[in-house]
């Protein structure tokens, strides 16, 4: 009798709740005998936790364990929670799966790292830029000197420009900050382009030269008269532009830049059909300053050849600094012809 005063109490609640009373909670069962017979096998039941009508409280099915007492038939319903459809307006039991909250990697950001000069992972160099910044220049003096000679000059030309675009934009600098930063800028080339490789940057048959960058040229079809028996050939004033020379300070205070130049001709089959050595008295230069551009005018005169298309080499060694020659070369084309023409340039 008790049992079956529980059970109807149970379907009675059950219709009691708004949106539950459409299912009944012995859908699909064929009689109770069947869920006590699920429970000798020991089969989970499921409790089924009401929502009450308070806002945002959540509660949630969990599985119920077996039979406990013999007196009591467990009810199975056949329509989990979960799978019921909502109707608007009504409120019903409402179940939710716990777990750990999702994480979205596209929106996680990495942790900055936290700089540590005792690690040995830290490159010396960002040691150097670091005690720059903060006004610690003797300890960037002496981690500087675990790099060679060179380097460390490199360095203390390229540090003092990055300190001062880290701490000044470059609008809010002064004139006079803009004269330290091209001095130093202007060191660093002269550290590095006697590095760099030697260049022959222009090559110009002219009928004339007065200067750097400030000539007249022939045309480009222009052919030279070749020297015969009773007249000297042409003269041949070849304009030419150096780049990454050296002009290096001596101990008397003026600048060195010493070159030794050469020419060559070859006919269409690569055969040498003349060649010529420059003194190189006349191609060593002194100035009381550091020279940046440099051109020359080597003039000569064209040679006895039969007329036809040559090729013309000039090669260049920049002796300036021992031990550290560098050669550049330049080719174009040389015409000779037998007669005499209008642009001559005896």
């Amino acid at each position: 009798m008790a049992r079956k005063s529980a059970l109807l109490w149970f379907v009675a609640l059950w219709f009691a709740l708004p949106g539950c009373g459409h299912v009944s909670p012995f859908a699909g069962a064929e009689a109770p005998s069947r869920a006590r017979e699920a429970n000798r096998r020991d089969e989970p039941a499921y409790s089924t936790a009401v929502a009450q009508e308070q806002p945002q409280r959540v509660v949630t099915k969990t599985p119920a364990g077996p039979r406990q007492d013999a007196e009591t038939e467990p009810l199975e319903p056949i329509v989990k929670a979960k799978d019921k459809k909502p109707f608007a307006g009504v409120s019903g039991v409402v179940t939710i799966e716990e777990g750990p909250p999702a994480k979205n990697a596209l929106f996680e950001l990495p942790k900055p790292a936290v700089f540590d000069e005792n690690k040995d992972a830290v490159e010396p160099l960002a040691l150097v830029l670091h005690h720059m910044l903060v006004g610690e220049h003797n300890k960037a003096i002496q981690i500087l000197k675990t790099y060679d000679d060179a380097t460390q000059e490199f360095v203390l030309r390229v540090m003092p420009p990055l300190t001062l675009f880290a701490k000044k934009s470059i609008d809010q600098m002064s004139a006079q900050e803009w004269s330290v930063l091209k001095d130093h800028i202007e060191g660093l080339r002269e550290l590095l382009r006697d590095r760099c490789e030697l260049l022959v940057t222009k090559m110009v048959y002219c009928k004339r030269v007065n200067g750097f960058a400030d000539f007249e040229s022939l045309p480009e079809n222009h052919a030279f008269l070749a020297k015969a028996t009773n007249r000297p050939g042409d003269l041949v004033q070849l304009y030419i532009e150096l780049k990454n020379f050296a002009s290096k300070q001596t101990k008397e205070g003026d600048y060195l830049t010493k070159l030794a130049c050469s020419l060559e001709l070859k006919d269409m089959h690569g055969e040498k059909v003349w060649s010529h050595a420059f003194d190189k008295n006349e191609t060593t230069h002194r100035r009381s300053a550091c020279v940046n551009d440099y051109h020359g005018n080597f003039s000569f005169y064209a040679p006895a050849l039969p007329a036809g298309t040559y090729q013309l080499t000039i090669q260049v060694v920049d002796e300036t600094i021992p031990n550290h020659r560098r050669v550049a070369r330049k080719s174009q084309v040389f015409r000779v012809t037998p007669v005499a023409n209008s642009t001559s340039s005896r």
